[in-house]
């Protein structure tokens, strides 16, 4: 079983991850290069003087290492999914993430776990003081929901690989063999990457600012360095995220990176003592109707030794490349730019290349959107291949929904009349016909035509059976896309969404299905239009937990201004901890990155809250509210400074995971009593 098993059963590398790489493959890199014989990609063979250590840190600098040093360290990944609705498990995450039609969960929350040993051996120092470390991934084991996946017995490994690691402990680079596994290579460096931090450098500096990529988008970032209990530790958190732009009419199909956060306590002459990162992904239209992850990771040093690692960066035959990047010189030649003429079969046969290949999904995906909108005239052919040969094995699956989101993309009349069709066709794959709708309600040039598929499909009734867990995905689903559908128009300006949205509003009256009601909500939700809050109301007022737990979801589309005074009364009214969370969750995303003052009910309810007794899941959520709310709000910034230093007071017994969350808001030198705790 190879690594890359992981990188499809673990979120973060995993069920989310597998997602993303359905629709958009990863964030284009670099092209690397191939490493020629002794030395490879400059590497020194002389002997350098290390750097001096990192201001404030004691003795030798973490990342002063000598060469022929090693570490060991443990790692383990845990990460709890929901996918919503329920319908889109299959449709959405069926091939990818190795969750069959025939065998898909009942519920809606696959829950996952890893952990495997990290090896590494310093094999020489560069002139700037970096350092490079040959590594390699030892006793991998991981679980997806409950069960055991998979497990690798001790001394069982991948090959091993090259990180380059610089003066301030970030990672510079990877090398991997030249083989045409680079998703396994991927995968390595994922997972390596979920402890990369930067230490600050200058004297008297606490924080460093910069900014990365990584496979779904780039980002800035902050990372400051708090004293805590005579330990030094380092917290970082992503800002102002870009996510990789999606293809054609999957431009609002986004993903939101949220609660991230990461906490390291540093020691001398070692990379890190612990690793402790916590993180929030929510994936689709209006971040709700695919998926949304919580991501728990925690690494610390088992053992210091140098570790008999056979890889020598000289011998040749390396691929040298940034973070996540990946040799696609090969797959981009073979892109004939020629597409108009070209025979459907030779396209399928070009893509099916990439995929063997471990082909970028995004290359492949905008190969299939051109050549189709070269050749509208085969979409006809297109929808015989997917009826007679694209529903048997998983591989013909997965090329089916490439070939709809392609579809989609193009937005051509006669691509969005064959998603209507396929959509409708109830003889057709269940799961299938979900995808088409999906692609159909993100589609560019959505016209009354496809709204009124959309439609017929919501009104599809079937009672709820347990033993048929598919019974009701056509009209739940279709519910949920209603609300995607009608924010789309709402955004093109176009009167049709009124039509959507009154549909929304008589379910959110009428219905008494529990699996109904509970996707026209998500359907309002995704949505985010304010019309269908007086419809939420008696939701939120008498609804069972469940169907409240969904409505605090809805309101995250919603504008604040409409949707401050709702949070305000439902907090103080709200007994359940689970539906309070997902309200002050909700409120969060909605407040963005602080840019723009929040409203005052809000803030206010937050401060209170925050101030009052609280199951930890809702503290945490309340202050990352209120750490947005900081940067434009005194009392919220005030409020953080002084939870933070009531929990350092308290030394090895304060709160770690409160001061991290608060960390990653306000600045080291404010929560260090260093200086005014100006908004």
């Amino acid at each position: 079983m190879r690594i890359r098993t992981l990188l499809a059963t673990v979120a973060a590398v995993a069920a989310v991850g597998s997602l993303l790489w359905w629709l958009w493959g990863r964030a284009p890199a670099a092209p690397a290069t191939v490493a020629t014989p002794r030395p490879a990609v400059g590497e020194p063979t002389t002997a350098v003087v290390p750097p001096p250590p990192i201001a404030g840190v004691a003795l030798r600098a973490p990342c002063a290492f000598q060469p022929g040093e090693g570490f060991v360290y443990r790692a383990e990944l845990t990460t709890k999914n929901s996918v919503r609705p329920r319908a889109l498990l299959a449709a959405v995450m069926g091939a990818t993430a190795r969750i069959t039609e025939d065998k898909a969960p009942l519920s809606e929350h696959i829950n996952s776990s890893a952990r495997w040993d990290l090896h590494l051996r310093v094999v020489r120092l560069q002139p700037d003081g970096a350092a490079l470390l040959a590594a390699r991934y030892l006793g991998l084991h991981y679980e997806d929901g409950g069960a055991a996946a998979g497990q690798r017995p001790v001394g069982d490994t991948e090959p091993p690989f090259f990180v380059q690691v610089n003066r301030r402990c970030a990672i510079d680079k990877f090398g991997w063999r030249a083989t045409a596994d680079t998703t396994g290579a991927r995968t390595q460096q994922a997972l390596l990457a979920l402890v990369d931090f930067a230490l600050p450098e200058r004297e008297g500096e606490l924080e460093f600012r910069g900014s990365a990529r990584d496979e779904r988008g780039t980002y800035d970032y902050r990372a400051a360095l708090i004293d805590v209990a005579g330990a030094r530790l380092l917290t970082k958190r992503k800002e102002h995220y870009r996510g990789q732009p999606g293809l054609g009419g999957m431009n609002n199909v986004a993903e939101r990176v949220t609660g991230d956060g990461l906490s390291v306590r540093l020691a001398a002459g070692q990379w890190y003592e612990t690793a402790l990162l916590s993180e929030t992904r929510e994936l689709g239209p209006g971040m709700e109707l695919f998926a949304k992850s919580d991501i728990s990771f925690a690494s610390r040093k088992i053992g210091t030794a140098p570790m008999p690692i056979a890889a020598d960066p000289d011998d040749g035959g390396w691929v040298w490349g940034d973070l996540l990047g990946v040799a696609t010189a090969s797959v981009r030649q073979a892109v004939d730019p020629k597409l108009a003429g070209l025979p459907l079969e030779a396209i399928l046969a070009k893509v099916a290349a990439m995929a063997r290949e471990d082909g970028s999904v995004s290359e492949a995906l905008a190969l299939l959107t051109a050549w189709i909108a070269a050749n509208p005239g085969q979409i006809p052919a297109i929808g015989k291949w997917i009826r007679t040969q694209g529903v048997g094995t998983d591989a013909d699956k997965q090329l089916t929904r490439r070939l709809m989101q392609a579809l989609g993309s193009t937005g051509l009349p006669q691509a969005r009349k064959l998603l209507r069709e396929l959509a409708l066709d109830k003889g057709f794959h269940t799961t299938l016909r979900v995808d088409a709708a999906l692609n159909l309600a993100t589609a560019r040039n959505l016209d009354k035509d496809d709204l009124d598929a959309l439609l017929a499909m919501s009104r599809e009734r079937v009672d709820p059976r347990p033993e048929d867990p598919f019974a009701t995905f056509a009209g739940t689903s279709g519910t949920a896309l209603l609300g995607a559908a009608a924010k789309l128009l709402n955004e093109q300006g176009a009167d049709l969404a009124q039509k959507a949205i009154e549909e929304l509003e008589g379910r959110l009256a009428s219905e008494k299905t529990p699996e109904y009601l509970k996707s026209a909500i998500i359907g309002a939700g995704n949505s985010g239009d304010p019309r269908l809050l007086k419809a939420l109301a008696p939701i939120i007022a008498q609804g069972e937990p469940e169907l409240r737990l969904e409505a605090a979801g809805a309101l995250r589309l919603m504008p604040m201004e409409k949707t401050a005074d709702i949070f305000a009364a439902w907090m103080a009214k709200e007994t359940h901890d689970n539906v309070k969370q997902a309200l002050v969750h909700s409120m969060w995303l909605n407040a963005g990155d602080g840019a723009k003052a929040l409203a005052a009910p809000v803030v206010q309810t937050a401060l209170s809250q925050f101030a009052a007794p609280q199951q930890d899941p809702v503290r945490e959520e309340l202050t990352h509210l209120l750490g947005v709310a900081s940067k434009q709000d005194a009392a919220a910034k005030q409020a953080l400074v002084a939870a933070f230093q009531a929990e350092l007071a308290k030394g090895a017994k304060g709160n770690m995971e409160l001061m991290q969350v608060i960390g990653q808001y306000i600045d080291a030198a404010t929560l260090m009593g260093k200086a005014p705790p100006a908004p």
